[in-house]
């Protein structure tokens, strides 16, 4: 199978993560494998699969030719994914949720990229100290709620290759399904 490997050429957008909390849980692989879209499979790290929930800020989130506008580019996000590879064994994340913040994010995510986002009421704050974060997250639409509080730690070093830490975050494309489509972006960010 393909390994990780990061994108060659110009990117489209950029962004950066923030007050990320990267949460996992084992899921039988049978049970992922019956959520996705023909043309994916459920990618495994030593023979199990997992479903991961993502809290985090992003910021500075703009057309790679654009400046940031503040107000727009920076706004709370949760998602819902999984790790899966394509029929040629590339490696990438499926996202089954992604909520966001900002109702212009949601709007392009969901009609250029096909990704399914909705839009929330969300709120990051800090606690007492600076390393304190409360997420909280409200869908518009249904009113589905999640919350989260964590403690910032110390910087970890670089995942030591093959282990599950690498395989959940050496992750260079992402895949969406619409209109009976597969779909395959490219992601590049430091290791």
């Amino acid at each position: 199978p393909a390994v990780p490997a990061r994108p060659a050429g110009r990117p489209v957008m950029r962004q950066g993560w923030r007050d990320l909390l990267f949460l996992h849980w084992e899921v039988p692989v049978d049970v992922i494998r019956a959520t996705l879209p023909y043309g994916l499979e459920p990618d495994t790290y030593g023979g199990r699969a997992f479903l991961g929930i993502v809290p985090f800020r992003m910021e500075g989130v703009r057309p790679a030719f654009l400046p940031a506008v503040p107000g727009l580019s920076d706004f709370p996000e949760l998602n819902l994914r999984t790790y899966v590879r394509d029929r040629a064994g590339v490696p990438g994340v499926w996202f089954y949720s992604l909520d966001a913040g900002g109702r212009l994010a949601v709007a392009i995510a969901r009609t250029f990229f096909h990704l399914p986002y909705h839009t929330a009421r969300m709120e990051i704050r800090r606690g007492n100290t600076s390393d304190s974060i409360s997420f909280n997250s409200r869908r518009r639409a249904s009113g589905e709620e999640s919350r989260f509080e964590w403690s910032r730690g110390a910087a970890l070093p670089a995942p030591a290759e093959g282990s599950l830490e690498h395989f959940l975050v050496e992750r260079y494309r992402l895949y969406a399904a619409g209109s009976g489509r597969l779909f395959r972006g490219a992601v590049s960010h430091p290791p």
